[in-house]
């Protein structure tokens, strides 16, 4: 089935060891996460977490999700969410990462921290209403859906994406969903930035609405030429209703 939750304090294993969970982990204050392999069926996340407080890492893991869930669900709560050297992907029809109405902390996904969704149909990130909570992810994104949205950050909060267009790279790929949707959200001082953002056949292709004046979106490609979709290394917006939507925004 799709397991069941259990709520944890600390939770981890001597090195050498990684079980695989088929259920999932609700988050308490003041965890610790190491050592582990998620693999929940069904509709089941692996990583849950509701009015959390206090400081928690969940570090060392592998999140590996083919379904219909939500790998990394957060909602609620101030409190600080540090992923580190914890792998994520969802390659089902699921979501990789939801966080929403965090009134304060952070959440980070550090440099050994990838996310990868790349299943159809899925959505990549959706942050919602984290009014007063910093989100950064710095290990990279790959997210590749056909509707569902890759990026979305609307209501507030702030949030950035950092890469080294080398070994850590962001992209963004989708059909007919929303590639990037950032609105009354604060894009931060290290800004979102992407190698590349594409889309084909969405209503619209980027969105930037009242992203505050800290940062800004950043789309650097990987050199080559750029005079057609497929040499443009950074990306194409095709078959939109409105390509690309700027309001309000600064450092595009």
């Amino acid at each position: 089935g799709n397991g069941v939750a259990f709520t944890i304090g600390a939770l981890s294993l001597p090195a050498g060891t990684k079980p695989t969970l088929s259920g999932t982990v609700a988050l308490a204050n003041d965890v610790s996460v190491s050592g582990f392999t998620f693999n929940p069926a069904g509709s089941a996340s692996a990583i849950t977490g509701t009015s959390v407080g206090g400081t928690s890492t969940i570090s060392q893991n592998t999140i590996s999700l083919s379904n219909t869930g939500t790998a990394v669900s957060l909602t609620s709560g101030a409190g600080t969410i540090n992923f580190t050297s914890t792998s994520i992907s969802q390659s089902g029809t699921g979501t990789g990462v939801s966080i929403g109405s965090k009134t304060g902390g952070t959440v980070s996904f550090d440099a050994a921290s990838p996310i990868s969704v790349t299943g159809p149909g899925s959505t990549g990130v959706n942050l919602t209403s984290n009014t007063g909570a910093t989100i950064t992810f710095a290990g990279g994104l790959t997210l590749t859906t056909a509707n569902g949205n890759a990026f979305r950050a609307t209501g507030g909060g702030t949030v950035t994406a950092t890469q080294n267009n080398g070994s850590i790279v962001n992209t963004l790929t989708t059909t007919t969903g929303t590639a990037l949707n950032v609105a009354s959200t604060t894009i931060g001082a290290a800004h979102l930035t992407f190698r590349s953002i594409s889309s084909n056949g969405a209503t619209n292709g980027v969105i930037l609405n009242n992203t505050g004046g800290s940062g800004g979106l950043k789309v650097v490609g990987n050199g080559g030429s750029c005079s057609s979709s497929v040499t443009c290394t950074g990306g194409a917006i095709q078959n939109a209703a409105v390509g690309v939507s700027l309001t309000s925004t600064t450092g595009v």
